[in-house]
């Protein structure tokens, strides 16, 4: 069985941490968790996950065209991590 392995990790006002460069050319199935915390510090997480492999590049880009519609204007702590098995 092929372990889960974290690629990219990102929250606001840190630095974007990535893991694996070796993996973040190719065209590989990723997994995405964005993850929202509201002020009365109730956590809501959403998940991404394609259909078929594609680039890093365009699996962020969705992720990010997504972003603005699920995390909450008044959240107060979000992130994202991507992760793939491989």
């Amino acid at each position: 069985m092929k372990k889960r392995r974290l690629v990219i990790e990102y929250w606001p006002g840190k630095p974007m941490r990535r893991y694996y460069p070796q993996l973040q050319t190719r065209a590989l199935i990723w997994h995405g968790l964005v993850t929202s915390q509201l002020p009365a510090g109730i956590v809501d997480e959403f998940t991404f996950s394609p259909d078929g492999p594609m680039f890093l590049d365009e699996f962020l880009q969705v992720i990010r065209e997504e972003f603005s519609k699920i995390v909450a204007d008044d959240a107060v702590n979000c992130g994202i991590r991507v992760y793939t098995k491989n």
